[in-house]
């Protein structure tokens, strides 16, 4: 192998599209292969699946130095409840 050539998939169907196709040789991310793809690619000879448990951390990280407010804006409503008052 003389390269590697990284590409970004954002959806997950053409993600296993690409690579039932050929297009890609490999998936390689934590949720790239949602688990109700898994069984279609098992049935496939020329693709190996390869499962494993991980812990996935999330963050949710708040600037309390600025108090935020969390009524509705009147022109948007809740589409922009977070905004900080003037």
């Amino acid at each position: 192998m003389n390269r590697v050539i990284f590409r970004t998939l954002l959806d997950a169907q053409t993600r296993v599209m690409a690579l039932m196709s050929g297009e890609i040789d490999a998936v390689a991310d934590v949720g790239a292969i949602l688990p109700q793809q898994a069984d279609l690619l098992r049935g496939k000879e020329d693709i190996v699946l390869k499962q494993v448990e991980v812990a996935t951390t999330h963050y949710l990280i708040f600037n309390c130095r600025i108090p935020l407010s969390i009524r509705p804006d009147p022109a948007t409503g809740w589409r922009n409840r977070w905004t900080c008052p003037a």
